[in-house]
């Protein structure tokens, strides 16, 4: 991941991962709506970081492409206080104990 210029995933730890390391992330969540999980947890996951600009979500995988040429290569730096990084630990770490 330190190597990649941009990761692409749905995953909560691979979307911190890259981030701690400072490399921006493209965020395709699955969606209930197509089955693909039992609720929207990784859409309004999505939708907060992006809020945040930590992120570039990608609502419709047909706009991947387009998504990933809005990436700027530039390092994307994690703010240095660790509050963001614990409380997405502590959120995923609910789900791991279910």
């Amino acid at each position: 991941m330190t190597k990649a210029k941009v990761v692409v995933t749905h995953g909560a730890m691979t979307i911190v991962d890259a981030l701690e390391q400072g490399t921006p992330v493209v965020v395709v969540p699955r969606l209930k709506r197509y089955n693909e999980v039992i609720d929207d947890h990784q859409l309004d996951f999505a939708r907060e970081l992006e809020k945040q600009g930590k992120v570039i979500a990608v609502y419709d995988v047909d706009r991947l492409d387009e998504a990933l040429k809005k990436v700027d290569l530039k390092p994307a730096v994690l703010a240095k206080d660790r509050r963001l990084v614990n409380a997405l630990r502590r959120y995923i770490a609910q789900f791991e104990r279910s």
